[in-house]
């Protein structure tokens, strides 16, 4: 498999269907979904779609591949988007902050996010060669 080609058709949709992966696929969707949505319509999409309730795993999968620095703007981006903090039920993660001071601060890391300063291509595939079976 390599990233993220082999990832463009897989969808999940629940923690069900997240579970059902090998946990490097798992790690590697979610990357993906996480790409997919931020360089579409930033981190406010990547919230207020499916994917977004997959925010704190997502982290785990930065930290996962050695993406610390986008591990580092995806926890910013969930204190903006979420100053009360992450939803307990992940089914309500579409409640994001949606005032112009917190739309502002996570256009900001959007940006962050397009500098590709951690190359995510290189160490989803680095990942997937040593845990995928």
């Amino acid at each position: 498999m390599r990233y993220p080609e082999s990832f463009d058709d897989i969808y999940v949709d629940d923690e069900e269907d997240l579970d059902a992966l090998e946990p490097a696929v798992a790690t590697a969707v979610l990357l993906h979904a996480l790409e997919a949505e931020v360089n579409n319509g930033g981190f406010d999409q990547f919230f207020l779609n499916t994917s977004g309730r997959f925010a704190l795993q997502t982290v785990e999968a930065l930290h996962a591949v050695g993406a610390d620095r986008t591990s580092r703007l995806l926890e910013s981006a969930i204190a903006v988007a979420y100053p009360e903090g992450y939803p307990e039920n992940a089914a309500d993660h579409e409640n994001t902050a949606d005032s112009d001071e917190a739309l502002d601060a996570l256009g900001e890391l959007d940006e962050q996010f397009l500098e590709y300063e951690d190359p995510l291509t290189d160490l989803v595939n680095e990942y997937l060669e040593r845990h995928a079976s």
